[in-house]
């Protein structure tokens, strides 16, 4: 399972990351970002209890993987998909997901355990 999970990654990550390619993508991602923050929270650091992940900190290209397979109506982890998530992503181009996702990757964890 992880080593399809890590070829799905591969093939599905930006060749680099939207941020490091053009630093004014940080102020976009921001941007992007809020829309995260509802649900995932100011500091993106999810929920206590677990039902909302943290994705602060977490890799662009996990991050990127999570956002495509929501676009195509699914779950990371094959289970069934949140209509919110299904709904955001469908929303963001191809290369404003690469940017969240890279701009999300950029931020400390406070909580690394979530």
């Amino acid at each position: 399972m992880w080593a399809a999970l890590a070829l799905a990654l591969a093939v599905c990550a930006p060749a680099r990351s939207a941020i490091a390619e053009a630093p004014a993508n940080y102020g976009l991602g921001r941007h992007l970002a809020t829309e995260c923050t509802a649900c995932h929270g100011r500091t993106a650091d999810g929920s206590r209890g677990g039902a909302i992940p943290r994705i602060a900190g977490r890799p662009e290209a996990e991050l990127f993987a999570a956002l495509k397979g929501y676009a195509a109506g699914r779950a990371p982890d094959g289970g069934p998909a949140s209509s919110t998530m299904i709904s955001v992503a469908r929303s963001l181009d191809v290369e404003q997901m690469a940017v969240v996702s890279g701009y999300l990757a950029t931020l400390p964890p406070a909580n690394p355990a979530r």
